[in-house]
C-alpha cells in the first residue's frame, strides 16, 4: 500500500508537469480501476476448489419462502437488535484463558493503534493545505513530499522492521510461537516508533523551511513500524480462532477513526489558521504523546 502511495503522487506530479493537464491523472486512474475490475471478474481465478464452494453454499442455504415471507418484520427485528459496537466485546474476553492483565493489554493496544491510525488519517489533507499556505508549495512539491515520506515508510517496513526482528529475536524458534502476549521486543518497537512519530510532529510545529519539513516527515515514517507490530501483538493475546474477530473489531475502530479524526483535526486547523498555524501539529504531537504514555502500561508476556 505504501509503495503505491509513494510512487503514485510522484508519477502524477510528473504527468501534470509534462502534459500541463491536472485532469489527466484522474483519467489514468479510472482506466486502471476499470482494468482491475475486469481482471477481478474475468481473469483472476476462484481461490476455493469446487468441493469447498459446494460445502460453503450448502451451509449458507436457506428456505427462500420462509425468509422472504415476513421480510419487513425481520428487517425491523434486525434493526432493533443490531448493535454497532458489538464486535468490540472481543477486546474484553471473559473466558478461561483470559484475565485482567490480558483485557487491559487488549484495550491499551487497541487504543494506541486506533489513535495512531486516526492521527494519520486526519493529517493528510491538513499537510497539503498547510504546506501550500506556509511554503507556497504547488502540486509538484506536495506530491514529491508525499512520495519521499512513503518511500521512507516502505523502507522501514521492508528493511528496518525485518532487520530489527532478526537482530533482537534471532533465528526463528517455533517453540516460542505458541505463547501468548506481547514480549519486550514488541513493546520496544511500538514505543520507539511512536516516539519517533511524536518527534516528527513536534518538528512540524517548529520548522519554517520546506526541506526541513520533509525531514520531519521522514522521521514520522518510523511510525509505520508500530502498525504491524500492534496488530501482531493484539492477535497474540487471543486464541487462533478469535483472530478474525479481533481484526474485525480493529476494522470497526479504524472506520470510526477515519470519520471522526479528520473532522476534529480539520476543525482545529480551521479555527487556528492565521492565529497560530502550527496549533494542529501541537495537538497531533500531544495525541501521539498520549499514545506513548499508554504504551508504557502494556505488560509484556510473563509479567501477568
Amino acid at each position: 500500500m505504501y509503495t503505491g502511495i509513494a510512487l503514485g503522487p510522484l508519477i502524477s506530479a510528473y504527468i501534470v508537469k509534462f502534459f500541463k493537464d491536472l485532469v489527466l491523472p484522474f483519467y489514468i486512474a479510472t482506466t486502471i480501476h476499470t482494468l482491475y475490475f475486469i481482471a477481478i471478474i474475468f481473469i483472476i481465478p476462484e481461490s476455493l476448489t469446487m468441493e469447498r464452494q459446494m460445502v460453503a453454499r450448502e451451509k449458507a442455504s436457506f428456505n427462500h419462502a420462509d425468509y422472504y415471507g415476513p421480510w419487513m418484520a425481520k428487517v425491523r427485528s434486525q434493526i432493533k437488535t443490531y448493535n454497532l459496537l458489538a464486535p468490540l466485546k472481543t477486546l474484553w474476553p471473559t473466558g478461561e484463558n483470559s484475565n485482567r492483565a490480558v483485557r487491559r493489554n487488549l484495550v491499551l493496544l487497541a487504543a494506541v493503534d486506533t489513535t495512531m491510525f486516526g492521527v494519520i488519517m486526519g493529517t493528510y489533507s491538513i499537510i497539503v493545505i498547510y504546506t501550500t499556505y506556509k511554503f507556497d508549495w504547488g502540486n509538484f512539491e506536495t506530491s514529491r513530499y508525499v512520495s519521499i515520506v512513503n518511500i521512507c515508510r516502505v523502507a522501514n517496513l521492508t528493511l528496518v522492521l525485518p532487520l530489527l526482528s532478526r537482530l533482537l529475536r534471532g533465528p526463528r524458534d517455533p517453540a516460542k510461537e505458541g505463547r501468548s502476549g506481547s514480549d519486550q521486543i514488541d513493546l520496544f518497537i511500538i514505543r520507539g516508533s511512536i516516539l519517533c512519530e511524536t518527534l516528527g510532529y513536534i518538528g512540524y510545529s517548529l520548522v519554517s523551511m520546506g526541506p526541513v519539513f520533509i525531514l520531519c516527515g521522514a522521521a514520522t515514517s518510523f511510525g509505520a513500524l508500530a502498525s504491524p507490530t500492534l496488530q501482531s501483538a493484539l492477535t497474540k493475546h487471543v486464541p487462533p480462532e478469535e483472530t478474525g474477530a479481533v481484526l474485525g473489531a480493529m476494522g470497526l475502530l479504524h472506520a470510526l477513526a477515519r470519520v471522526v479524526a479528520p473532522v476534529i483535526f480539520n476543525g482545529i486547523y480551521s479555527a487556528t489558521v492565521g492565529k497560530y498555524d502550527q496549533a494542529v501539529f501541537v495537538c497531533l504531537a500531544a495525541t501521539f504523546g498520549l499514545s506513548v504514555v499508554l504504551s508504557w502500561f502494556i505488560k509484556p508476556y510473563g509479567e501477568y
